[in-house]
């Protein structure tokens, strides 16, 4: 048996290495260094944006440029604080000024709140100064493109079996109509229960007329509602009634309620006409409280009523009692008679004389103008027929062309006839 010498060669110089210098175990030698140690010398070093400083090719820098709008690089601490400010907790994206979302999105919010604010933007509206829902598909014949709707849902219980939540839905939309000259649309709103399918429950078209389409709908106004209509005709109401073999109650306005009165005074008016008539100028023209001016193109079966009431009584407000007559009167036309002074036009007049008086004619005379005059002094006043002191338009017509002596505490009830331009009285 032959025993190996193991251990470290003698020999060696500086930078030399152990390798093996065979396949057999402990077999050694020392050899030039290289591989893993030694040194050496750099022949060349390729860099690529944004590292920067090559080509290397025996000494150099390598370094990396800050980021900026156009260049790639590296985020200072200032730019990584102004990025991690933006972050705000509980979302999981954030645009950019600019920026776009595509696909289907979802905000889910961990709070109550969703706030999104808008600072200067003065009194004029500007399209994007807000929310802007936007269809940009371009309509074609028979083929309109409808707005992105907002829909608003909540949930109700209902009792009855099977007890349970239901869906309540209300969306709004921009819906275009395809028009001649021009296109049109409308604002539609729609409603939603328990995820049937949407009712229009009413639509604001691009010219302003509001037009309410759900079966049944009923507009409620409370007591404090007040409701501004501009325009020539202020509000119109139309409504055609075909009327065939069926029984019903029609009617174009409604209105029911009542008052409960515990205590104090009252004042309730079923329907209050506060108009207000300002004219300058000359002026010629007629206001009406109400007209009633039905165009009836059948009567038969008809019983036609242009006013009828089933309680209360009968009361005319507009009284007028003007100052004392001193003198006789043509084209008698006492202040708030007629359109100046309060009341404006008088149904009553209240006269008293200062001694017997004469009065030829009342100005004011419009077709079937009722008028009821009432002396309320001590001495006769005068109403002469047919006299030429006053104006042919004004002058009374009385029976047996006779003057019509009112004595105290007298009245009489007269009518204008439009169609001889008189005033004359209505006989009991």
């Amino acid at each position: 048996m032959s025993i190996k010498k193991v251990g470290i060669p003698s020999g060696g110089t500086t930078g030399q290495v152990l390798t093996k210098s065979s396949n057999t175990s402990f077999d050694v030698e020392w050899g030039a260094g290289g591989g893993g140690g030694g040194s050496g010398t750099v022949t060349n070093i390729a860099t690529t944006a944004p590292i920067t400083g090559g080509p290397i090719t025996t000494t150099g820098t390598i370094g990396i440029t800050q980021a900026t709008t156009s260049t790639d690089g590296y985020l200072s601490a200032t730019d990584w604080n102004t990025f991690n400010n933006k972050q705000a907790t509980g979302l999981s994206w954030l645009l950019a000024s600019g920026g776009t979302l595509t696909g289907n999105n979802e905000i889910i919010g961990t709070s109550r709140t969703f706030q999104m604010t808008w600072n200067s933007l003065g009194t004029t509206q500007t399209d994007g100064y807000g929310i802007w829902l936007r269809n940009t598909t371009a309509a074609s014949l028979g083929n309109q493109q409808i707005s992105p709707s907002i829909v608003f849902e909540g949930n109700g219980w209902k009792t009855t079996a099977t007890a349970a939540s239901q869906s309540i839905r209300f969306a709004i939309y921009n819906l275009p109509t395809q028009g001649t000259t021009s296109a049109s649309g409308e604002l539609t709103f729609l409603g939603s229960i328990n995820n049937v399918a949407y009712t229009t429950l009413m639509q604001i078209r691009a010219n302003g007329v509001v037009t309410y389409t759900a079966t049944g709908l009923s507009f409620t106004l409370n007591r404090n509602f007040n409701w501004t209509v501009s325009g020539a005709d202020g509000l119109t109401l139309a409504n055609t009634l075909n009327h065939t073999a069926t029984s019903g109650t029609y009617a174009n306005i409604i209105m029911t309620g009542g008052l409960a009165v515990a205590s104090g005074t009252t004042t309730w008016t079923a329907l209050r006409l506060n108009s207000t008539f300002n004219t300058t100028g000359t002026y010629s023209g007629t206001a009406y409280g109400i007209d009633y001016n039905p165009t009836l193109t059948s009567t038969t079966g008809l019983t036609h009523y242009a006013w009828r009431h089933t309680a209360g009584f009968v009361a005319w407000q507009s009284v007028l009692t003007p100052a004392q007559i001193t003198s006789n009167q043509n084209d008698y036309n006492p202040t708030g008679f007629n359109n100046g002074g309060s009341p404006a036009g008088a149904s009553i007049l209240r006269l008293s004389s200062d001694a017997s008086r004469d009065i030829t004619g009342l100005v004011g005379g419009v077709s079937g103008r009722l008028l009821i005059i009432s002396n309320v002094g001590t001495n006769d006043i005068v109403l002469k027929h047919q006299n030429t002191g006053s104006t042919a338009a004004n002058r009374f017509i009385f029976q047996a062309a006779s003057d019509l002596t009112l004595s105290a505490d007298a009245s009489v009830t007269l009518w204008y006839d439009a169609t001889t331009s008189r005033w004359r009285r209505i006989h009991t």
